[in-house]
């Protein structure tokens, strides 16, 4: 790889950046803590290892059909993270503790993957850029798919935890707290677009 300092940037950039997993992982753990809102984690790295996968085995495919799917792709993408800020925002009646299973789960985790626009789009990127113009050894690509997809559920996982240490914060100003990252997500949906 010729320029490992500009993968290494824009994969650090990518995974940490606030986008749908990030938000929606720092929100489940303030609302029901760390360890309960663990499982949707997962399911996000399990979704993500399955995306980032596939991109990387039909690369070269997805690149020549991407100007046919792309508005398509924003299209779902957009209407998804807007729907996500709106559960943020009017999802959690008030007055209603949360429950471990209001975190979400394994499978929602993994499914969402498949039409979070940023991962997908990341996953193109990453790998039409820097993976396989260099590398084609199935293990070598394996382990690119490996890291890209570890280093997004570290930046999930750091999201959470900031989440839940700071949860007293986000009860105490909960509305507040809800709104700016709603408005996050939707930016984040907006900027599809621009």
């Amino acid at each position: 790889m010729p320029n490992f300092l500009s993968f290494v940037v824009i994969l650090l950039v990518s995974t940490l950046t606030p986008g749908p997993n990030n938000i929606l992982s720092m929100t489940r753990a303030a609302q029901v803590g760390f360890r309960h809102s663990f499982r949707l984690n997962l399911g996000m790295y399990a979704g993500f290892l399955a995306v980032i996968g596939l991109v990387t085995a039909f690369n070269f495919y997805l690149t020549s059909a991407l100007p046919a799917i792309k508005s398509v792709l924003q299209i779902v993408g957009t209407v998804y993270i807007l729907w996500l800020a709106f559960t943020i925002i009017w999802g959690q009646k008030k007055g209603k503790a949360s429950t471990p299973s209001a975190a979400g789960n394994f499978l929602t985790g993994f499914s969402m993957q498949f039409i979070n626009p940023k991962v997908i789009i990341f996953s193109l990127t990453i790998t039409s850029t820097f993976i396989t113009p260099y590398y084609t050894d199935p293990l070598v690509l394996a382990g690119f798919v490996f890291l890209n997809a570890t280093m997004g559920f570290i930046a999930t996982c750091s999201w959470g935890l900031f989440g839940s240490l700071f949860n007293q914060l986000f009860v105490s100003k909960a509305r507040t707290m809800n709104i700016v990252l709603a408005v996050l997500l939707a930016g984040s949906a907006l900027s599809l677009y621009l």
